[in-house]
């Protein structure tokens, strides 16, 4: 017998009333309509689960979660969180192929990097944006150690590896999809998965004619969907192409699709309880508040690739022999020079992941040393940002203020004069991007307090934008060692003191 699912209900076309037989029985509030001879059957929870039961609606199978084995997990690197290891344990059960939906903060990359330990993969593609090809380069190192990685730039084909790590921006998969899809991978990682909401598109196109040819697929996204459950689609659809098999069948029975003013429409929802349950066995969703041993406060390195390494290189090779005079005011010049070039280096990707930040309205604060680093970043956004520092008077400073808790999304201040003194924007944000690092861990943790404060709810992400193989990797380590011993000290514990100047040359005498 053939019925019609429609968001009012299911409807059974019959040659009597009495061809449904008993089925009848079992269904809540079943209506025959004579004019149509169609049996009108409400979409309630029972209802359903009768027709599934009778072979009408699709019976949903629940996805069975059983532990990794032991001898896994002890391959596993001990610093996982324990929402990390839940994600992995879903993996597993799900050959590798989900969706893995966790906040900002909470370790998606490591968790699809760290899949590959648990299966024999050969071949990682990872396609992401064009600003994170070196943070995920960095990322594989951290977690997995030296890997072959290979880093695809521009439009022209190009030989790949057929092992190891191939990394991509979305911009040019379509360019080399053909090349991937004939290496069948072994993993196919998909990165922030909202940017394939348009099934249309030439970048969706390319990504399914890598994912339909790689043996499993990840998908991460902190925000799947961004407004409308019909751009959910395109990831849906490569992990479940059974279920989800066109994106007309998707809209229809899912998305309250209906005929409006300039045709098909897909502005709702439909079948929520059936989506919910296709959507359980494919897809893991957390917070920080679900983790038992995730900090409030994640710290998030975000490595980028440096611009400018032959004037680079150059002027920290006289930075170096200035270090061997011993003479202090021009150290310090030197290192701040250097860190200026640092900056410079990673300017143009670091705006550009600023503005993929707040694209959809999220609110940002972003903290640098300099005025004219303030400057830059402020000038760049212009009407979507404020500024913030000490020379401004207080009117403009509360201007400022007034302006980011209402309709601006971005807030850039200076550390010194934004760290301290500033209260109000813990409540309308919990996400702070250090551009330029100072000296000291005391003056990043009180600029990084502005949002810690009474009234904040969320989590905060704290993301440092250092630039890969610079000065700015050793000083944010010295101020890691800094941050340790005024911990000891106000603990009670003896401990020397640090000097940012003396560590950065052991640093360099080192290398």
């Amino acid at each position: 017998m053939r019925f019609i699912e429609h968001t009012n209900g299911y409807f059974v076309p019959v040659h009597r009333k009495a061809d449904i037989g008993n089925l009848v029985h079992f269904l809540e509030n079943a209506k025959y309509l004579a004019k149509t001879k169609t049996w009108n059957i409400p979409k309630t929870e029972l209802n359903r689960l009768v027709l599934q039961k009778r072979g009408f609606v699709q019976q949903i199978k629940r996805l069975e979660i059983k532990p990794i084995p032991s001898s896994i997990l002890k391959t596993l690197p001990s610093n996982l969180y324990d929402v990390q290891l839940t994600a992995l344990e879903f993996l597993y059960n799900r050959g590798g192929s989900a969706l893995i939906s966790y906040a900002p903060g909470m370790g998606k990359t490591a968790i699809g990097l760290v899949y590959t330990l648990i299966e024999e993969i050969g071949l990682t593609v990872i396609v992401c944006q064009a600003t994170l090809k070196t943070q995920w380069e960095k990322q594989i190192e951290l977690w997995l150690g030296k890997r072959s990685v290979h880093i695809v730039y521009g439009q022209t084909p190009q030989p790949l590896p057929d092992k190891g790590f191939i990394i991509l921006n979305y911009e040019i998969l379509q360019y080399h999809s053909k090349a991937l899809s004939k290496l069948h991978p072994d993993l196919f990682i998909i990165d922030e998965v909202q940017f394939f909401k348009n099934n249309k598109a030439q970048r969706t196109k390319a990504m399914y004619e890598t994912a339909f040819l790689s043996n499993r697929i990840i998908g991460l996204s902190g925000t799947p969907i961004d407004r409308r459950l019909y751009e959910f689609y395109p990831i849906l659809h490569v992990l479940r192409a059974d279920v989800f098999d066109t994106f007309f069948h998707f809209a229809s029975k899912y998305c309250n699709a209906h005929i409006g003013r300039n045709g098909w429409e897909y502005d709702g929802t439909s079948n929520e309880g059936e989506f919910q349950e296709h959507l359980s066995s494919l897809m893991i969703r957390k917070n920080k508040r679900d983790s038992h041993n995730m900090p409030d406060r994640v710290i998030i390195p975000m490595f980028f690739k440096m611009g400018n390494e032959a004037e680079y290189f150059e002027e920290e090779e006289r930075m170096i022999e200035v270090f061997g005079e011993g003479n202090y005011l021009a150290n310090q010049k030197s290192i701040v020079y250097m860190q200026y070039l640092a900056f410079l280096s990673k300017r143009e990707d670091m705006l550009k992941w600023i503005a993929d930040f707040i694209a959809d309205g999220t609110k940002l604060i972003v903290f640098a040393e300099h005025r004219k680093i303030v400057e830059s970043i402020h000038e760049h956004f212009k009407t979507n940002s404020v500024k913030y520092y000490g020379g401004m008077s207080n009117v403009l400073k509360q201007e400022a203020k007034d302006k980011f808790l209402n309709d601006v999304p971005l807030f850039v201040a200076n550390t010194k004069s934004g760290g301290t003194g500033l209260d109000g924007l813990q409540h309308v944000c919990h996400n702070v991007c250090v551009a330029e690092l100072g000296w000291t861990s005391t003056g990043f943790d009180q600029a990084v307090g502005r949002v810690e404060r009474i009234g904040q709810k969320n989590d905060i992400n704290v993301y440092v934008a250092l630039t890969q193989n610079s000065i700015e990797e050793h000083i944010m380590q010295v101020i890691d060692k800094s941050r340790l011993i005024t911990t000891l000290v106000l603990d009670g514990v003896k401990a020397e003191s640090v000097d940012l100047l003396k560590e950065l040359v052991k640093i360099y005498n080192r290398t």
